[in-house]
């Protein structure tokens, strides 16, 4: 039977592991909103999960421009929302 501390992996491994992670998660987030319009791309990046840091560092944009579309889709959805209920 292997000595269980040879087989389980060391510190560095899981951070080398965890950062090559993060690494493939972004190419995939990248790969899946290329051909989307900025504004697209930052609402979906938002959809799923990515942090205003994060989606500037994925797009290569930053991060106060991330934050200023993020607020403009907000507010248009706040306005769509209301225009919704007088209706």
């Amino acid at each position: 039977m292997a000595n269980d501390s040879s087989t389980s992996p060391s510190p560095s491994t899981n951070a080398e592991i965890a950062t090559e992670l993060v690494r493939i998660a972004k190419i995939l987030a990248l790969s899946v909103v290329r051909t989307a319009k900025r504004e697209e791309q930052v609402g979906f990046l938002s959809a799923v999960g990515y942090t205003p840091g994060e989606i500037a560092t994925i797009l290569d944009v930053p991060a106060n421009a991330v934050s200023v579309i993020l607020y403009q889709q907000k507010k248009k959805k706040k306005h769509k929302a209301r225009s919704r209920r007088k209706n």
